[in-house]
């Protein structure tokens, strides 16, 4: 038997087995697909320095699912640790801060300058923070 013989056996074959994955749509009934993590960045635009809180929480079971703090000098850029890509509620909260500043002692209810809330979920590819003269910027890439 030569390999053009082996050749048009195996291509009716592959395409029988193949037809009992597809579904009624004609697609596939699993999806196939990698999420990867969402990086966030972190820029100061200012000449003083602010202490920055960023939190998320799942919506549905109002879990933590990321928390991280930051004190961020005069045009700094930080990129920090990348978040799950799920369906969570960013939370950026800005804060006065002075040089040497612990960030862990920062109490949201007091001294807070600015505060944003923004929806992140798998699509999105990019959050950007940016700390300007006029207030606190969220940006969210989907």
């Amino acid at each position: 038997m030569n390999r053009r013989t082996v050749l048009r056996g195996a291509v009716p074959l592959a395409a029988a087995g193949l037809a009992g994955c597809l579904d009624d749509e004609g697609g596939f009934p699993f999806e196939v697909g990698f999420e990867s993590p969402i990086p966030i960045e972190i820029h100061s635009e200012v000449d003083r320095y602010y202490n920055i809180l960023l939190e998320a929480h799942e919506p549905e079971t109002g879990r933590e699912s990321y928390d991280q703090a930051y004190a961020v000098v005069p045009d700094e850029s930080i990129t920090a640790p990348s978040m799950d890509p799920r369906e969570q509620r960013l939370r950026v909260t800005l804060f006065r801060g002075e040089a040497g500043a612990d960030v862990e002692d920062a109490d949201v209810d007091e001294g807070a300058v600015d505060e944003i809330e923004v929806d992140v979920d798998g699509d999105t590819r990019l959050v950007i923070v940016r700390i300007r003269e006029d207030g606190l910027v969220v940006e969210v890439d989907p």
